[in-house]
C-alpha cells in the first residue's frame, strides 16, 4: 500500500480559491479539479458552484459514487442540493456525528429527526422512517425544494407527513414533481482512522445498498469524516465484489490506485486496505447466508436434504479462519488462574470486563460480547464460585448491568454453585466490605422462570440499583444437559421464547440500552444458545430475516466454547423454524382458517406477527 501515490500533485485549484476555503473541513483534503462534482451557479456567485467531493468509478462502472467530506454547520446545504441537482436516492454515512473518549464532531447532523422538519436553504427535509438493521440505521428523507418566496413549487405533489403516510407512497412520486426520497444508510460502528470489528455487516450493507439503488439512480453519496480513509474502503470493497463476480478475481492495488487518481489519499491506513482484502475473502468463502424470513423454511429443508448435507458444510466452514487477537494471558495469572471454573474456557483479554483494584480483585471470567445491535449487549460469564460472589455483584455496579440470567437451577444442596442472592425478603445479603444486596419481589411464572427484583447498595456512596433476575426453570432431566451445552428438547423450545419474551419486556420498560448478564455452568455452550436465540429473533424483528453462520462466526471470536457441536447450530435453524411455524399460525388465524401453508413462502408473515411473538 505504502507504494501508492497519493496523487496529492493534481491539481485542485477550485478548491483553493479563497471564497471556498472555509467550506473545506481539511486543508490538505480537496476536491481535484478533473472529477470534482460541479454544482449549478447560483446568481452567478462563483462560490456556489463548489462541494468538497468527486466522483469515483465502481467496476467498469463510471462515477458510480460521489465521495465526500461529512458536512460542516455551514455546507449542509450545499449536500443537499447536490443531492437534489443530481436526483441522488442513496447516501451511505460512515463515521458518526459525535466520536472517541474526547467526543469530537466528525460530522455535522445534516438531517432532522424522526417526523421533525428542518429547511437548509431552498432545500426542505423530513425524516419520515428510521430502521435500525444491527450495525447501521436507514433514514427515510422527504427532499422538497422551495421557490423563492418560500413556498413549495407544486403543492399537489406533495405528500403531508403524518401518521398515515407510508413509504411507498413518497417513492412513488417521480423526479420530475417537487418532492422526492432520499434514503440514508448510516453505519455506526466504524471509528475514524480503523476498521470496524467485523465484515459481515458492512458487506451486508453494500449488498444492501446496491439492491435498493437502480443504475439509473446512481451516483451513490458515500461520505465519512474527510471522504477518503473509510469512504474508499468502502468503495474498493464494493467494486471488488462486482469484479469476483464478473471476473472470479480481485485487483486491490490498481483500483486503490484508480480512486486516488479520483480523490487524493482515498484508504488512508494499512489497517483499512488490509481489512480489504479480509472483507473480500469473507465474501469469497461464505458469500451471502441471510435468509430472508419467508424463504427460511424452503432453504432449510434444502440445506438438509442435499446429498451433501449443505448444513454440515456450512457448521464446519465457521473454523475456516482463525480467531485473530486471542491473548488470553490475564486469565493465566497466578493470582487469576483458580478464580476459573474451567482452565480452558476463560476471557480473551480484549474484551474481558475488568474490575477496579480499589475494592478488590480485578480478575472475574467474564466476557463483554456484542448483540444484534448496541442496544442489547451481553455480558457471558461462568457460574459464581464462593469466593467470587463479591467480584460478581461489583461487576453490575461497575459496568452497568441491570439483568441477570440464570440458565440454570439452583438449590441448597447444588455442589456446582453456590446461592449468591437472598432468597427471603427479610435477609439482607452482605457482599464484602460495602455492598448490600435485598430481595424486594419475587413471581413465579407459570413453572416456567423465576422473576426477581434486589436492591443492590454501594454503602460507600448511599447509591441503589435494580437488578432484574431472571431464573430459567427447567425439568431436572433437562437441567444439567443444557448447562453442559447439549440443546433443549423441542417441546422445551416454547418455554424459552416465553423467557426471552419477559426478559424484553422488562428491558424496555427500563435502561434497555444496558448489558443483559448471562451465566450457567462454565460460561460457555448453554450461554451461546441462550444469547444467540436472542440475538436471532431481535434479527427477525427488525429484518424479517436471519443470517444464523454470521451470528454465531461473529459470538465465536468473542469467547471461546460458544457453539460448539453441530447439534446446537442445528438447533438454532429448528428454533427459528419453530418460531416462524408458529407465526406463520398466528399469520392464519387473522386472516383465514382455510390457508393452507404454501403462504408462508408468499410473505404472508408481517413484522407485526413476529412482534406479536416477543
Amino acid at each position: 500500500m505504502e507504494s501508492i501515490p497519493n496523487f496529492e500533485e493534481l491539481p485542485c485549484t477550485a478548491a483553493t480559491r479563497a471564497i471556498v476555503s472555509s467550506k473545506n473541513r481539511f486543508l490538505n483534503i480537496l476536491p481535484i479539479d478533473a472529477t470534482r462534482v460541479i454544482l449549478s451557479l447560483l446568481n452567478d456567485d462563483p462560490a456556489t458552484d463548489y462541494i468538497n467531493g468527486n466522483y469515483i468509478s465502481g467496476y467498469k462502472c463510471p462515477n458510480k459514487f460521489i465521495a465526500t467530506q461529512g458536512p460542516k454547520s455551514d455546507t449542509c446545504e450545499d449536500l443537499w442540493r447536490m443531492i437534489w441537482e443530481l436526483k441522488i436516492k442513496s447516501v451511505v454515512m460512515l463515521t458518526n456525528v459525535i466520536e472517541g473518549a474526547s467526543r469530537m464532531t466528525k460530522c455535522h447532523q445534516y438531517w432532522p429527526e424522526l417526523d421533525q422538519t428542518i429547511t437548509y436553504g431552498s432545500y426542505r427535509v423530513t425524516c419520515v422512517d428510521v430502521i435500525s438493521i444491527g450495525d447501521y440505521d436507514k433514514r427515510y428523507f422527504q427532499l422538497a425544494k422551495i421557490n423563492t418566496n418560500g413556498d413549495i413549487s407544486s403543492p399537489s405533489s406533495i405528500v403531508p407527513i403524518d401518521d398515515a403516510v407510508s413509504l411507498s407512497t413518497i417513492s412513488s412520486i417521480n423526479d420530475d414533481q417537487q418532492s422526492r426520497l432520499v434514503i440514508q444508510y448510516h453505519y455506526t460502528q466504524w471509528k475514524d482512522m480503523d476498521v470496524p470489528s467485523d465484515s459481515h455487516t458492512l458487506l451486508h450493507l453494500i449488498h444492501e445498498v446496491n439492491e435498493q439503488t437502480n443504475p439509473e439512480q446512481y451516483p451513490i453519496v458515500v461520505h465519512c469524516t474527510a471522504g477518503v480513509g473509510r469512504t474508499g474502503t468502502y468503495i474498493a470493497i464494493d467494486a471488488m465484489i462486482d469484479k469476483i463476480k464478473q471476473e472470479g478475481k480481485i485487483n486491490i492495488y490498481n483500483f486503490v490506485l484508480q480512486m486516488r487518481r479520483e480523490r487524493s489519499l482515498m484508504v488512508q491506513t494499512v489497517r483499512q486496505y488490509v481489512f480489504i482484502y479480509r472483507s473480500l475473502l469473507e465474501y469469497y468463502l461464505y458469500g451471502n447466508t441471510r435468509i430472508e424470513a419467508n424463504k427460511f423454511r424452503s432453504t432449510y429443508t434444502n440445506l438438509k436434504k442435499h446429498k451433501q448435507n449443505l448444513l454440515i458444510l456450512e457448521y464446519n466452514k465457521l473454523s475456516l479462519l482463525p480467531v485473530e487477537n486471542v491473548s488470553q494471558r490475564d486469565a493465566y495469572l497466578a493470582d487469576n488462574i483458580d478464580k476459573n471454573r474451567h482452565p480452558q474456557i476463560v476471557p480473551y483479554d480484549r474484551n474481558r470486563v475488568c474490575l477496579s483494584r480499589i475494592l478488590g480483585h480485578p480478575y472475574i471470567n467474564g466476557s463483554f460480547i456484542e448483540g444484534y445491535s448496541h442496544e442489547c449487549s451481553f455480558i457471558i460469564t461462568q457460574d459464581p464460585l464462593s469466593e467470587t460472589i463479591h467480584e460478581f455483584w461489583r461487576m453490575f455496579i461497575e459496568h452497568d448491568s441491570n439483568c441477570i440470567v440464570q440458565l440454570h437451577t439452583i438449590t441448597d444442596s447444588s455442589p456446582k454453585c453456590p446461592i449468591y442472592y437472598p432468597n427471603d425478603f427479610d435477609t439482607t445479603m452482605k457482599i464484602g466490605s460495602t455492598t448490600l444486596l435485598k430481595l424486594i419481589q419475587k413471581d413465579v411464572i407459570q413453572e416456567k422462570m423465576i422473576i426477581r427484583e434486589f436492591c443492590l447498595t454501594d454503602t460507600r456512596e448511599a447509591l441503589s440499583n435494580t437488578i432484574y433476575h431472571f431464573e430459567y426453570l427447567l425439568p431436572i432431566s433437562a437441567n444439567d444437559e443444557f448447562e453442559n451445552g447439549q440443546c433443549l428438547p423441542s417441546i422445551l423450545t416454547n418455554s424459552l421464547f416465553d423467557f426471552i419474551g419477559y426478559i424484553n419486556k422488562r428491558q424496555h420498560t427500563t435502561n434497555h440500552d444496558r448489558y443483559i448478564t448471562v451465566h450457567s455452568g462454565n460460561g460457555g455452550p448453554s450461554c451461546s444458545i441462550f444469547c444467540m436465540c436472542v440475538m436471532l429473533l431481535d434479527q427477525l424483528k427488525n429484518e424479517h430475516a436471519v443470517d444464523i453462520f454470521q451470528r454465531v462466526r461473529a459470538l465465536q471470536r468473542q469467547r471461546v466454547a460458544m457453539i460448539t457441536s453441530l447439534a446446537q447450530y442445528e438447533y438454532l435453524y429448528e428454533m427459528i423454524l419453530k418460531f416462524l411455524e408458529e407465526s406463520f399460525d398466528l399469520a392464519a388465524a387473522k386472516s383465514s382458517p382455510s390457508l393452507n401453508n404454501s403462504v408462508y413462502d408468499n410473505n404472508m408473515i408481517d413484522q407485526e406477527d413476529i412482534h406479536d411473538r416477543l
